[in-house]
Formats: C-alpha cells, structure tokens, sequence
C-alpha cells in the first residue's frame, strides 16, 4: 500500500530561531514538531535530536532525515526509517513539503491489515460451510431412489452449490496481491438485484427442501441496477437466507420480497421461526458472537455469519437492520441505492 492516505498534514510547527526551551516541555514533541522559516520547510524536531545536541536554538539541534515521497510504499518508508534509526520523515510531492510520515501509523496500518486478513479467512471458511452443507443434503436425497426425471434436476441443483463454492475459492486464489504501488482496486458490476437474490434463492433451496422449508419470493415488476461485487453480496444474501432455513422449524416459511422506493431498493426476508431472544439482539452483528445458537435441527453456528453479512451490506453503502419476536419469526431489511446511505449516515 501506499503512504498517501497514512501522511500526516496537521502537525506542531515552530520556528528555526525559537529557542529550545519553548518546545522542549510540548507534548507533540514525540511526534515531531516541524520546524518553518517564513512558510518553508526547514526541518523536524524530535526528542532524540534535543539528546544529540544539547543547544539553545531549534535551528542548531536539527539532524538531516530522508524526503520521501507519497508514492512510496509503507514498506519502503519502514525500511528507510530502520535504515537511518528516524520514526518521523518529511513527506514532499513536486518538491512541494506536504505532511509528516510517523512509525505509529504505519504500525497501526500494518494491524489492522493484519486483522483485516483474519477477518477475510474467517469469513471464507463460513462461507464456504453453506454449499458444502447443500451438497452434504442432495447427495442424501440422490441416495434415496428416485426417478431418472429427479435425480437429474439434483445434479444440476449439486452443480449449483459446487460452483459456488468454486467462486468463493476462486475469489482467493486469483486475488493476487497487487503491487504495493497500486490503489486497490474494487471490481464493481452493473447488477440486477432481484437477479442476483433469486441465484441465491435457487443455491439455498436443496437445504430449504432438507426441512420442507418453503421459500416464497415476490418481487417488485421492475428489476434494479446497482453497481455491487457480486460474489460478495451474493454471500451475504445467502447468509441471510440461511439463516432464516437454520431457524425455521421443518413445514415453516420463507418470504423474500423486493420493493423498489424511488432510487433505493428495500430487500426483506421473513421467516415464521423461532426469532431472536430479545437479550440476544443487541450482539448479533458481533464478530463471534457469544448471541449464537444451534438451529431447529441442532445446526451448528459460528457467530460470524451476521457479522459478515453487515460489513459486506455497509461496502455496498447499504443499511442492514431486523426485527424479531418468538411469535412471528424475524425478519432482515436491506435497503440500498441512495436513500439508504443517506439512512445509514443519519443512525
């Protein structure tokens, strides 16, 4: 990555004839007070130069640090610091001065990455449990002697699920690391959004007819375009999907609709199962989650699935909420386009 988004452009300044004393007691002084003649980058003052030299101007305590430039990356810039023993160095783009690059972002930066990573494998390793759990079901079924007519149409639904878990695996495996010096780059599709909630509709059912679960869909007459990653939302939607099969008791319903508002589209998925525990609501979008439990037939939960699906509905700056009781199941709301980032920035 590079160091463009992590420079720091509001900073302490003093002047190169300012005596000592006025900064030696300033607590920015660990991150770096720039030091300006008449508007021109001369320097940066640390604590480690105040112990190298022992003077009462700024001017005569100042050592040399290396320039950089914002398309270097932050590996090159921890190598230059560790090279040269500086935490804080000069940023300049067009030999213009711009902003200061401190070891503390950099650090802060290379963690969250680093936990970005583990929360990308996580949500992989989930994923990847609904169509091997599809797959787990019709190969039951295909053990049950059925006519040519059936056994066929299980095949294409088995085809289904394993290319779908295909394009999850694909989705890592080609996702190579671009170079450092590269923005990353998001691959968005023009989509219908009914379109792609009916895909998903056709790999959860296997699971649904596991349980005699049926799964009703009415959609709004017009299709919406959107702009999305479609194998992320399609993860998402299908969390949610099967969900609502994990706690709908055997014989229950599913109903999926779609109303178009304007420029913004609202999803909802209502099941009539078991709802969630009024004590449990307040943590269902927690990355693991202790507000977990297993479904009507004892399924298993990682609490992640929620967690996952929030984070992949808020990159589509879309707005997830729910509502839930014992007696008349739970039910999902999407809303995207316009008037959802708009309702989101406002919660």
């Amino acid at each position: 990555m590079l160091i463009n988004s992590l420079i720091r452009k509001n900073f302490e300044t003093a002047g190169p004839y300012d005596g000592t004393y006025t900064v030696v007691n300033s607590i920015c002084l660990k991150d770096g007070i720039v030091i300006m003649d008449n508007g021109i980058y001369t320097g940066i003052l640390t604590t480690a130069d105040l112990v190298k030299k022992r003077h009462s101007l700024i001017a005569d305590c100042l050592s040399a640090k290396p320039e950089v430039n914002p398309q270097q990356t932050v590996t090159e810039i921890m190598d230059l610091m560790k090279q040269t023993r500086n935490h804080i160095l000069p940023v300049f783009d067009n030999n213009q001065f711009i902003g200061i690059i401190h070891i503390d972002d950099l650090l802060t930066h290379i963690y969250q990455t680093i936990e970005d990573q583990k929360n990308n494998l996580w949500g992989v390793t989930h994923d990847l449990k609904n169509p091997i759990y599809n797959i787990m079901s019709l190969a039951s079924l295909l053990k049950s002697g059925l006519e040519p007519e059936e056994v066929e149409e299980l095949a294409l639904k088995t085809e289904e699920a394993c290319n779908y878990a295909i394009e999850i695996i694909s989705d890592i495996l080609q996702s190579r690391k671009q170079d450092e010096k590269e923005e990353e780059i998001i691959n968005l599709e023009r989509a219908g959004i009914n379109t792609l909630v009916l895909e998903c509709i056709r790999v959860v059912k296997p699971l649904a007819d596991s349980k005699s679960i049926t799964i009703v869909s009415k959609f709004s007459e017009e299709e919406f375009y959107l702009p999305v990653q479609k194998i992320k939302f399609k993860r998402a939607i299908n969390n949610l999907l099967s969900n609502a099969i994990k706690f709908t008791a055997a014989g229950g319903e599913i109903i999926i609709t779609s109303y178009n508002e304007g420029d913004a589209i609202l999803l909802k998925i209502k099941d009539n199962g078991i709802g969630i525990p009024q004590a449990m609501q307040p943590f269902i979008f927690t990355r693991f989650t202790k507000a977990k439990r297993a479904g009507t037939k004892g399924e298993p939960s990682t609490g992640l699935g929620l967690y996952i699906t929030q984070q992949i509905i808020e990159e589509h700056n879309g707005h997830l909420w729910f509502e839930s009781n014992d007696e008349t199941g739970t039910s999902f709301f999407i809303k995207l386009g316009n008037q959802a980032s708009q309702q989101k920035n406002k919660n």
